[in-house]
């Protein structure tokens, strides 16, 4: 029961003949590196292939779309979907080293660019302590879905007052999420 409350891996991958009920998670186990890693590069190869809007926050892409449907918003060019990719990779990756370029993405002016950097800060657990200045600001970006990310990490990093009123913020808007 736990299980289904704590936070999810970034990555999961099972031996479903051996493992039905996957439970165990292969995606940390070096035997299995080279398998995941060719699941991955398939999935960004198909997603990119489709021009994939699921790497866009749904509100901020509905937005976005207006009254045009989201698959032709996709394909007018207007949407920097391979930056988005990239930040989303970079961003689930959960590496320390990544702490610069992530803070920099979250200065971005795409706001999925911006979401996907405060996923992957938000993956960094205690490690984003040094920059909560820039966190603080993000709560208060013009992307609800940033905000509410950034939210979170105030809250996991004990500074709860300045979580809450982000999360008021986003609940005193009209942003539909």
């Amino acid at each position: 029961q736990a299980r289904w409350w704590k936070s999810k891996p970034v990555e999961e991958l099972y031996h479903i003949a051996s493992d039905p009920w996957e439970v165990n998670n292969l995606a940390g186990d070096p035997d299995h590196e080279e398998r995941l890693e060719k699941l991955r590069n398939a999935c960004i190869s198909f997603s990119r292939s489709i021009l994939d809007a699921g790497f866009i926050p749904e509100a901020d892409r509905n937005i976005r779309a207006g009254e045009t449907p989201v698959y032709d918003l996709m394909r007018t060019g207007t949407v920097p979907l391979e930056e988005i990719i990239q930040t989303a990779v970079t961003a689930t990756e959960a590496d320390p080293d990544n702490m610069g370029i992530l803070l920099e993405y979250l200065e971005n002016e795409e706001g999925a660019v911006r979401y996907w950097a405060a996923r992957g800060l938000l993956l960094l657990g205690p490690e984003v302590r040094p920059h909560m200045d820039a966190i603080r600001r993000s709560a208060l970006d013009p992307s609800m879905n940033v905000s509410v990310l950034c939210a979170e990490i105030l809250y996991r990093q004990g500074e709860k007052e300045e979580a809450l009123q982000a999360y008021n913020r986003v609940l005193q808007s009209d942003y539909k999420m």
